[in-house]
């Protein structure tokens, strides 16, 4: 799968990204930064939700990035990485402890094993 597919799959899936602020100043050749701010978007959401894992927009992200951990193309599993783990773990601390939570809560081992090496 080649970055503008994984991008355009992104962008499908979850249009309130694509409505979102986090997206006004995002360039689309860098995918990198297309997750990134997927996951201040992420963020974003979780800490504005009563309850996150009920959330269903919240779920169906986490079920995303659990299709992608499993993927064996290793610049998919660079963008969950580098990409979308690095900007949750990056943002403030009341909100990267709440998204934390949230994504050991829904995600399925293979995720959760990218995010540990992130957080590493």
């Amino acid at each position: 799968m080649i970055y503008c597919e994984i991008v355009n799959i992104l962008l499908g899936r979850f249009p309130h990204y694509l409505a979102s602020s986090e997206i006004e100043h995002c360039d689309f050749d860098l995918p990198h930064v297309v997750y990134a701010n997927f996951g201040r978007y992420f963020n974003r959401i979780v800490s504005e939700a009563n309850n996150p894992i009920s959330n269903p927009e919240i779920v169906e992200i986490c079920k995303f990035l659990d299709e992608m951990a499993v993927s064996e193309d290793k610049n998919v599993v660079d963008l969950l990485g580098a990409g979308f783990f690095e900007a949750v773990i990056s943002d403030k601390k009341p909100t990267v402890e709440k998204s934390l939570k949230t994504l050991n809560a829904l995600l399925h081992e293979d995720a959760k094993r990218v995010l540990k090496q992130v957080a590493e």
